[in-house]
């Protein structure tokens, strides 16, 4: 069964569940080299108005950034709730990396942009992986919420359900 469908609407959906067993398989090898841990808490049946291959490229993109950042033996969590009386869904990838100042969260999102100079000197990347996530996020009319502090940062999105 494909997990992405056209709703009554004619919008199209996708099951959150799918994408992130997904997600646990990519990343399953990678996480056991560096002995760090990928948790999921997804309410069962989450759906957002979003195509099934722009949601994996977003959350890619976040988890791999969120793994990469992430300390040895690090812990990297995904969510996703509806929020009903908003009409909405809250998709959520947190880790335990370094975080952001509130400077560098003004500019994460920018084409070429990363955070510390430091940290990103220390990592393979070229500043591109937030600034794609916003554009996709955007494109399906999407928000983006940033929540760092040192040692925790949080990427939260918000999709139409």
């Amino acid at each position: 069964m494909c997990s992405s469908d056209l709703d009554t609407d004619g919008k199209r959906t996708t099951r959150l569940g799918e994408v992130t067993r997904w997600l646990k398989h990519v990343f399953t090898e990678r996480l056991d080299v560096i002995g760090g841990t990928l948790v999921f808490d997804v309410v069962p049946g989450t759906e957002a108005s979003i195509s099934e291959p722009a949601l994996r490229k977003i959350l890619i993109n976040l988890v791999d950034n969120a793994v990469k950042f992430s300390p040895p033996g690090g812990h990297v969590e995904v969510r996703a709730y509806p929020l009903p009386s908003e009409g909405c869904v809250v998709v959520s990838v947190g880790d335990q990396g370094p975080g952001f100042s509130e400077g560098e969260i003004s500019r994460v999102f920018r084409l070429f942009e990363q955070g510390s100079d430091d940290l990103a000197a220390s990592q393979d990347g070229f500043g591109i992986g937030l600034a794609v996530v916003a554009a996709l996020v955007q494109d399906v009319g999407g928000r983006i919420e940033i929540e760092s502090q040192p040692g925790s940062t949080c990427v939260r999105l918000i999709f139409e359900a």
